[in-house]
């Protein structure tokens, strides 16, 4: 049996929340990813 549902996704943790831990290496490619799954990326 199908029944309708909703699913919402929340972000729970922000890159700023890594601090030094997330260097300029590891930052760059969540950032290219970021603007690749904006509305209006690539």
């Amino acid at each position: 049996m199908r029944t309708d549902s909703e699913i919402e996704i929340r972000q729970i943790c922000s890159a700023e929340d890594f601090g030094d831990a997330l260097t300029p290496e590891l930052r760059a490619p969540e950032e290219r990813l970021r603007e690749a799954v904006q509305p209006g990326g690539r």
